[in-house]
């Protein structure tokens, strides 16, 4: 069974019904007045969520559209009209610090790395790395004025949470937190990258000799081999770490804690041994090898922890893109799902320009030769907006350095803010407290950034965000698509297989490549959100990586409509 789909404005949708299920709602709405089509949207996912049809409910809402709004209004009425409970949850701090300020009925909890201990024997250690956590015979009398336990047992027994979903996936469950009615995922898009990051873990050479000295480090990257050697590996782990918990002796526990964590986490991940990558690697400094382990794809990950967490799952995004593909990267079927997308934004379309403007291919191949001609066109772009505050996106930290760096010499320094690995939040912070400057922020991250009120009227995108395709864990996805579009193969698809399965084709076939030009597609459009955050902005976009046009005529369905309007080719 298909997708239930809603797609608005749409002539045969039940306006009147939608309205008065809102009725139902509105008293916890928090604004004056809906904006158009909030009030129909939150009437129709009101009788989705209490009717047993849909257990999960994508949203998709153009930004300024009150994505927000509309969640905590249905939460809420499920809190005081039908006494449930729900947790509202983003990966992006930021977001969740925005939820507090806009919604203060929100009660936060966070994690142990949150706080310092309260024992006065650990004051120096935040409380992941007390004792009470890294020896389970540990007895704290400090338990009660424990700051992380007082805001967990706070938010343990209040109907209306906001936190992270890195920090309620792996706690509810235990002792505090169980199942809920609801559970609202923001920037739902990210849910894939993010359960492919947290499901990731290494092992170093170091553990592995700490737990077996005078033997040498396994130099293996198949999963069946870790598959067996982990078990072995938790056995002695497990033998040692009883031996310190008889003994007390805590500087052993520390050390294997880390480790007993990891071991854990990869037992779970080599159960399907098939999904994941193994990459063996030798640390820069020391020399010291280590075998990173990464999922190929989160679906078996994923759905076990959705359906743990809450009873029914309400998804929110501006760029779903391809509702399908959602579902397939989290394991979700399609015949429990209700998909509602707006199709049409309430910002001026004059408001909204994206202009493509190529000066060559960004390719690794090609960029050294192009970078020249994206660095006078930054220039110009820079010195046409003489008065006003602009972004530049790029898709590395060496294209970053390499862009200021040029423009140093040939712009006021003062007006230019980067930042490196370790230092963006000073930088960002930066650039939003000086906004009578005319600065350009050139970052290398986007997601996230919120450049209302014209705090940035221009962004310029460097190149396209093509994963790297060499990489064992996108390549081994991207076999991975190839093979499922070949079991299902059409007469008009006539593939070519190398010696190594692969099909020699599948780099140019969009069917083989669609979850790639998926991820190309919903950064591409994520950074388009950046600066248009409001009805009264006004901003302008160029692209200068002439892959763009290619890209866009062979992807235009994955385009929302309102950007492809206003491309400029």
């Amino acid at each position: 069974m298909p997708v239930t789909k809603l797609i608005l404005p749409s002539a045969s949708f039940d306006t009147e019904s939608a309205l008065a299920s809102f009725a139902l709602c509105k008293q916890y709405f928090p604004k004056e007045k809906p904006r158009p089509y909030q009030a129909e949207i939150i009437g129709v996912l009101r009788d989705a969520l209490t009717s047993p049809r849909f257990r999960y409910i994508f949203l998709q809402l153009p930004v300024g559209d009150g994505k927000s709004v509309i969640a905590t209004t249905l939460a809420e009425y499920l809190v005081h009209e039908m006494k449930q409970s729900y947790y509202l949850l983003s990966p992006d701090l930021g977001l969740t610090a925005q939820y507090l300020r806009d919604f203060p009925f929100l009660r936060e909890v966070k994690g142990r790395r949150n706080f310092f201990c309260a024992h006065h024997k650990f004051r120096n250690r935040t409380c992941d790395r007390a004792p009470c956590v890294t020896n389970p015979r540990f007895h704290c009398e400090a338990s009660k004025i424990c700051p992380y336990l007082i805001q967990r047992s706070r938010a343990s027994g209040f109907p209306s949470v906001v936190s992270t979903p890195a920090y309620i996936d792996h706690a509810v469950g235990g002792e505090a937190f169980t199942t809920r009615s609801l559970s609202i995922r923001d920037e739902a898009h990210k849910l894939e990258s993010f359960y492919l990051s947290f499901h990731s873990t290494s092992i170093t050479q170091s553990d592995y000799e700490d737990l077996f000295p005078g033997i040498s480090y396994p130099l293996y990257d198949d999963p069946t081999f870790w598959k067996n050697e982990i078990d072995h590996i938790y056995s002695t782990l497990f033998t040692k770490l009883e031996l310190a918990y008889e003994q007390q002796d805590h500087r052993t526990m520390e050390r294997f804690y880390d480790l007993n964590e990891k071991v854990k986490s990869l037992q779970f991940l080599l159960r399907e041994a098939k999904n994941v990558v193994v990459d063996v690697a030798q640390a820069r400094h020391s020399g010291k090898y280590y075998t990173q382990f990464r999922p190929i794809k989160a679906s078996a990950i994923a759905k076990p922890i959705l359906d743990k967490v809450s009873e029914k799952t309400l998804f929110m995004s501006g760029t779903f893109l391809s509702i399908n593909d959602r579902l397939d990267e989290l394991g979700i079927p399609p015949n429990e799902v209700l998909y509602i997308n707006k199709t049409v934004t309430s910002f001026p379309p004059e408001n909204r320009s994206i202009i493509y403007l190529p000066q060559g291919s960004m390719s690794f191949k090609r960029r050294e030769k192009t970078l020249p001609k994206i660095i006078d066109t930054c220039l110009r772009i820079i010195q046409s907006h003489k008065d006003q505050r602009g972004v530049i996106i790029c898709g590395s930290h060496q294209i970053r350095s390499t862009i200021y760096n040029a423009l140093t010499h040939l712009h006021n320094p003062d007006l230019l803010i980067t930042h490196k690995s370790d230092d963006f939040s000073e930088a960002i912070d930066s650039f939003l407290s000086h906004q009578t400057l005319p600065q350009v922020f050139i970052t290398t991250r986007f997601e996230g950034l919120d450049f209302h009120d014209r705090i940035a009227e221009f962004l310029i995108y460097v190149n396209l965000p093509y994963p790297p395709p060499m990489d064992k864990q996108i390549h081994s996805r991207l076999l991975l698509e190839q093979n499922t579009h070949l079991e299902n193969v059409h007469s008009s698809c006539n593939p070519s297989i190398d010696e190594f399965g692969s099909c020699q084709k599948a780099v140019y076939c969009h069917n083989c490549r669609h979850w790639y030009d998926l991820q190309v597609a919903t950064a591409i459009q994520q950074s388009f959100g950046r600066i248009i955050r409001t009805p009264t902005d006004i901003g302008t976009i160029y692209i200068l990586d002439n892959r763009f046009k290619k890209f866009f005529g062979e992807n235009e369905d994955m385009f929302l409509s309102y950007n492809r309007s206003s491309i400029k080719l």
